[in-house]
């Protein structure tokens, strides 16, 4: 009996431990989208003062 609790309690802590993993690499994987996002817009952003300065000194 003991050694099936065990068992019982070793399965429920690797589905956790799964469920958790899951998540956590689904989080990394918006947080990445969020800071590839970011880039593209600090280089939009970049792109469009270089314009300017560009413009002002023609």
């Amino acid at each position: 009996m003991g050694k099936a609790w065990v068992c019982e309690m070793g399965a429920s802590f690797s589905r956790s431990t799964t469920g958790q993993v899951i998540a956590q690499t689904e989080e990394v994987a918006t947080l990445k989208g969020q800071l590839a996002a970011q880039q593209v817009a600090q280089e939009a952003e970049a792109a469009s003062w270089e314009a300017l300065e560009a413009e002002i000194i023609a």
